[in-house]
């Protein structure tokens, strides 16, 4: 069955929408050391790099 559903998805883990991203479904803002795995082989890229700042925390 196929389902066309509109709309925006809300998540409450990082982890739920790292996996979203990974599967296609959009963009996540997630750290980026839990994201480095998907970007090294490259199933996810980063968007928007210059409102990415980097510190140390």
């Amino acid at each position: 069955m196929r389902v066309r559903v509109k709309g925006q998805a809300a998540f409450n883990t990082a982890g739920a929408a790292l996996t979203a991203a990974v599967d296609g479904l959009g963009l996540a803002f997630v750290p980026q050391e839990l994201a480095a795995p998907f970007l090294a082989d490259g199933r996810l890229i980063v968007v928007l790099a210059g409102w990415c700042a980097l510190y140390e925390g």
